[in-house]
């Protein structure tokens, strides 16, 4: 996620940002170009974002103990072999 920041922030915003120096910017492609790439960026940026704002107000803490869910430790036994194994949920 830094590095679509830093893209959208610095790197399509470099040099003439304006596009000043390359003549009308109606016929100034490269401008153009790096303002499709800056608005095409943006939208799944504000997404992404957005899902992380909502993931850290999660309070894990008020999760059940009894069953499976975000946060939980899950022990999984070969009934068998009765090997166990533990893996996050």
């Amino acid at each position: 996620m830094q590095r679509i920041e830093h893209e959208l922030r610095v790197t399509l915003t470099e040099g003439d940002p304006d596009g000043a120096g390359q003549g009308d910017l109606s016929e100034n492609a490269e401008y153009e170009s790096a303002k499709n790439r800056q608005s095409t960026i943006q939208a799944p940026l504000r997404q992404i974002q957005k899902r992380l704002a909502d993931l850290s107000r999660i309070d894990v803490s008020s999760v059940p103990k009894d069953r499976a869910g975000l946060g939980s430790e899950v022990t999984v036994e070969n009934l068998e072999s009765g090997r166990r194994s533990s893996t996050p949920s």
